[in-house]
């Protein structure tokens, strides 16, 4: 028996949609699309992002890089909160704002 699954990126914003098509046209190996319309976050590299425990990521002139302090962006001309993957803002110790 041979197996399909696909990676990459589809157009779009609607995640339902792609997971939908998805599930047609591979439903013995699904896999989860890639949505680059819907922000950095939802690049195979800024989901990654979301995984990592204990190290904070900034995404600095279309690059991503380790931050030095978890949940802040340091660049432009203020500092200012990062978001996570959810698109909540980040309080200063990383946390969800509100969460503590």
């Amino acid at each position: 028996m041979v197996a399909v699954t696909g990676l990459g990126s589809l157009p779009g914003t609607d995640f339902v949609a792609a997971a939908r098509r998805v599930f047609e046209d591979c439903p013995e190996l699904p896999y989860v699309p890639e949505l680059p319309a819907r922000g950095p976050w939802a690049t195979m590299i800024g989901r990654s992002a979301g995984l990592l425990s204990g190290l904070a990521v900034s995404l600095e002139a279309g690059q991503w890089r380790l931050s030095a302090t978890p949940g802040w962006i340091t660049a432009g001309p203020e500092r200012r909160y990062a978001t996570t993957a959810s698109g909540s803002p980040r309080s200063p110790r990383g946390s969800p704002a509100g969460c503590g």
